[in-house]
Order: C-alpha cells, then sequence, then structure tokens
C-alpha cells in the first residue's frame, strides 16, 4: 500500500475496535481498498467491508487515520478501525440523512443486514485472535467496541453518526448493544459439525485404509446406501470405521480459455457497484440459468452479487462476486 500511515511513527496500542460507515452510496469493498491506497488520501482504515467480503488495507500493528480527535483524545492511538461500505441505491444530502427509493428498500436492507453480519465475523475473528473482550472495557475505562458516533461522545473521535445512522434510518433493529452481544456469541459459537452423508456404493467397490487410494482394506460386500461422516478431498469415511471410499473422480482440469477471450474478460470485469451493459448481460445470463436478480436494470447491487456468488459456487469457481477472467468464460459458454 502506498498510504503514509505505513510509515507513519505514532505509537499505536491495540485496545479495541471502532466501527464506522462510509456515509456515501458506494458499496464497493474494493473501490476503498483502491482510494486509500494513495500517498495523499487522507483516511485509511484497517479494514472495510462489504457483505461477505472483509479487505484488510493496513496491519494491526499500523496507527490507522480514521477516527479523528475529540476533546479527550484520537481513538487512533488504541483502536482498530472498521469501515462498512454502504448501498448503492442510498441518496444523501445534509446532516447525514438520506433517501431510498421504495423500489431499492429492500435490497439495501439485505446489503446492510449482510454487511452488519460480514462486521461481526471481523470483529469476532480479530478479538479473539488478540484476547480482547467484546464486552470490555480498555484501560482507559472506554468500551473495546465502539462506533464513531459513540467515540465522538466520548470525546476521542470526530463529530460524526455512523453507523447508528444507517441502521435508523433504514429501520433496522441494530444497535451498538447488539453488536457487542452478537460479536460476543460469534467468539464462543461452536463450529456447526458436518451432516452425514449418504451415498449409494456398489458391490465391490474398493474402500482404503487411508484418504489416498494407495492401501485397500476391503470391498463393498452389498450395494446399498452407506453413511459418510467424514469427508477428505474425494474421499468418504464410512460410519462403521471400516474406510475410506473414493466418491468421486479428480477434478478436471480448468478449461484453456483463449487468450482472446481472457484479455476482453479482464478487461471488462465488472462487480459489486458496477453498472452498464455488461452488467445487463450478465444480469440476464444468470437470469436464464435459474438465478434471480430480480431485475435486468445494468445495476450491480447486493441481489445480483449474491445470485453470483451463488453461481460460483455451483460452478466451483472463486467466490468472491467478481466476474472477471474466471467467471465470465464459464457463464458465456
Amino acid at each position: 500500500m502506498k498510504h503514509r500511515a505505513y510509515t507513519d511513527k505514532r505509537p499505536f496500542k491495540l485496545w479495541g475496535g471502532m466501527l464506522h460507515s462510509v456515509g456515501c452510496n458506494q458499496p464497493s469493498a474494493h473501490n476503498w481498498a483502491d482510494r486509500w491506497n494513495r500517498a495523499t488520501a487522507p483516511v485509511i482504515a484497517n479494514y472495510v467491508t462489504e457483505p461477505d467480503l472483509a479487505i484488510e488495507t493496513l496491519p494491526l500493528n499500523k496507527r490507522p487515520w480514521t477516527s479523528g480527535s475529540g476533546k479527550n483524545g484520537n481513538a487512533n492511538n488504541f483502536m482498530f478501525q472498521v469501515e462498512m461500505a454502504e448501498p448503492a441505491s442510498l441518496k444523501y444530502g445534509n446532516g447525514g440523512k438520506f433517501t431510498v427509493s421504495q423500489d431499492k428498500l429492500l435490497e439495501a436492507k439485505d446489503y446492510v443486514k449482510r454487511n452488519y453480519e460480514t462486521a461481526v465475523k471481523l470483529f469476532a475473528d480479530t478479538f479473539k485472535e488478540n484476547g480482547l473482550d467484546p464486552l470490555g472495557k480498555m484501560p482507559n475505562g472506554y468500551s473495546t467496541i465502539m462506533s464513531h458516533a459513540e467515540g465522538a461522545k466520548y470525546g476521542i473521535a470526530s463529530n460524526h453518526g455512523d453507523p447508528e445512522h444507517l441502521w435508523r434510518q433504514l429501520n433496522l433493529p441494530f444497535t451498538m448493544d447488539t453488536f457487542r452481544r452478537d460479536v460476543k456469541l460469534a467468539m464462543s459459537a461452536t463450529p456447526t459439525p458436518p451432516k452425514a452423508e449418504t451415498v449409494r456404493l456398489t458391490a465391490g467397490t474398493p474402500y482404503y485404509k487411508a484418504p489416498d487410494g494407495k492401501t485397500v482394506a476391503g470391498k463393498i460386500e452389498v450395494t446399498t446406501n452407506y453413511t459418510i461422516v467424514e469427508h477428505s478431498g474425494n474421499y468418504g469415511k464410512l460410519k462403521s470405521g471400516a474406510g475410506w471410499v473414493r466418491l468421486a473422480d479428480d477434478p478436471a482440469p480448468p478449461p484453456v480459455v483463449p487468450k482472446l477471450v481472457d484479455t476482453w474478460a479482464r478487461a471488462n470485469t465488472v462487480r459489486q457497484g458496477s453498472k452498464g451493459k455488461h452488467v445487463e448481460v450478465l444480469q440476464a445470463l444468470l437470469q436464464m440459468r435459474g438465478y434471480d436478480v430480480q431485475a435486468i436494470d445494468g445495476s450491480f447491487g447486493a441481489v445480483t452479487d449474491r445470485q453470483v456468488r451463488a453461481y460460483q459456487k455451483a460452478q466451483g469457481l472463486t467466490v468472491d462476486g467478481i466476474v472477471g477472467r474466471e467467471t465470465w468464460p464459464v457463464i458465456l459458454k
């Protein structure tokens, strides 16, 4: 990164984290990361998020430039900073007030809800890795998690109302109290164990001592359904404990994309926040394949992003919501 925060020598102590929202209708985390990747950029947070995506723009051992100062100090000195991107459909006026058209309201709410969940997970992971308590206090007595608005109230940040203004004006049930609670819950949640899978195996199918297909432990005696309780690559572990069976062939190598198509795909990459004819084509192709984008309007919003990710997952592609050199050749077939 080119930002001057990378060479900022001012001390930083990691005591907690501050949550922001960007205060304008730019939904792409990549856009914000690119804006901050300049030596002249006046702001940089440690992370910027959009639904299902968090981009680290500044390591946690570097002092961010985000909160601003208040009469009691500057939260940049002891809190990592997270900016949440906002829906493209918001139309801002003065004083942090915005409007959103009725036909875009549900999409805007969905974007903000999913971004809230993304920020919760980011804070939970960061707090867990650094031994911080989301319901605790910093050495200076302030909460370990606060919003920009709370920081302004405490006199350790500039006078802003985010992100509460976003939740309040969209009539969403989120507050910083719910955020702190949800981070705590996310930290204590245990991973959901994988569900058992039933597969039909033919008599004579070999099973192996290990999920590597090298040492045969025996063969399936009866053609019927068997329960798989664990997966490793293309192998599944039999519930009986007898061994591992091969469930699928190795994935086919990725197709060779002609150079001309690859060049076109690179030049016409679209992602959330993009607009234009290429987005219309993408939406039409998704709709034809059973992915409901709700409207073919040339605007790459939260609904289109969600359907792109669902398509990428189904096709075994990188699930990043970006339609470029990897996704265009597949969806254009």
